[in-house]
């Protein structure tokens, strides 16, 4: 591990189910991330796509799609390096079983990185094979179809004019075409705080309602968003708010870098979020966290989705690690990611 990383998981839930392929349990220090930023300034986000195609296992070198954020935000310091990172291995599809017996679940899944640079790209697996798509244009992802058919359908729409009249639906194709529109209009600012609430804005256009019928995939129900986080790369902020608690909360890389917290040795620590007076900075509010896996009474049905904020120190370096207990094809879907190049720097926003 070479950088820390604040990053959202759902290891809670994940660490209750078990690898078809291996039998034993997934891990709750190591499985389940899926959204974060590291000291170095790389974002990484993972978000459901139904299309993904892993292909067979082969002989060369695998990460797990439940690991991919971990591997990226901790070996990884720019997108040129993820995008090397990503060719270097293959992604393994290891299939969840919930409970003995059960049939076991694979996920589809693509990975939005972007840097302090600006820089950012999108990695998909379509017929067993890495599908990267490099560069700044890069901005809005959410789930199906594919990225090259998310673009081609936003096409549709332009020229973006003031005229222009994007859909209001909550179906993924749909959410990609408003934050695309949206992104367009954003308005430039020096003013980093400025910038978070601008990005902050155009995620409330993508979030699906609590009770939002899914209608583009009604056999999988409703699944509203549960959690935003949005991104500051310049400051190295990240942001975090929950749908059941009106405050936001945040990590500041630049504090926990000189806080002693990322030494060698540094214990294990945890914060509760579902704690309705966090507000702020909340660093200085984790406490130490057991190795083991929370006791299930701490863990979340999928009709009560509390969340568990924690931070395990793997060898030297240190992760934030956002848990959403719940199913996580409800923590996925309705997810999106986009950043704005703009001044004063990058940022991104995401919702959950």
């Amino acid at each position: 591990v070479k950088y820390g990383s604040v990053v959202s998981s759902i290891n809670t839930w994940l660490s209750t189910a078990s690898s078809s392929f291996t039998g034993q349990p997934f891990s709750y220090a190591q499985d389940g991330g899926t959204d974060g930023i590291n000291e170095a300034g790389l974002g990484a986000h993972l978000l459901y796509l139904e299309a993904t195609e892993y292909g067979p296992a082969g002989s060369e070198e695998s990460v797990s799609y439940t690991r991919v954020v971990r591997y990226l935000l901790d070996t990884c310091a720019s997108v040129s390096e993820a995008v090397e990172a990503m060719r270097a291995i293959r992604v393994a599809n290891p299939h969840i079983q919930a409970s003995p017996g059960s049939a076991p679940l694979s996920l589809g899944t693509h990975v939005a990185v972007e840097d302090a640079s600006g820089d950012s790209a999108v990695f998909e697996i379509m017929s067993g094979k890495l599908q990267v798509y490099h560069g700044r244009n890069y901005t809005v992802l959410t789930n199906d179809p594919p990225l090259p058919e998310q673009i081609a359908n936003v096409r549709r729409y332009k020229p973006f004019t003031r005229r222009t009249v994007p859909p209001g639906d909550i179906a993924s194709a749909s959410r990609f075409v408003r934050l695309a529109y949206f992104l367009n209009y954003v308005p430039k600012t020096m003013d980093s705080m400025v910038m978070t609430g601008e990005m902050r804005s155009i995620i409330g256009t993508a979030a699906a309602p609590l009770g939002a019928p899914a209608d583009d995939e009604p056999e999988l129900g409703v699944y509203p968003t549960w959690w935003t986080s949005l991104t500051d790369y310049t400051a190295r902020i990240y942001y975090w708010g929950w749908v059941m608690n009106p405050n936001f909360i945040w990590v500041d890389m630049n504090t926990l870098l000189v806080s002693g917290k990322l030494e060698e040795g540094s214990p294990t620590l945890q914060l509760n979020p579902r704690n309705l007076s966090l507000v702020g900075d909340v660093l200085a509010a984790f406490l130490p966290l057991a190795n083991s896996v929370p006791p299930l009474e701490t863990q979340l049905s999928t009709t009560n989705p509390m969340t568990m904020l924690e931070m395990p120190l793997p060898q030297v370096s240190a992760c934030f690690v956002l848990t959403i207990a719940g199913g996580a094809i409800l923590f996925f879907s309705g997810g999106f990611r986009a950043h704005r190049d703009g001044l004063p720097g990058p940022y991104s926003a995401r919702l959950l």
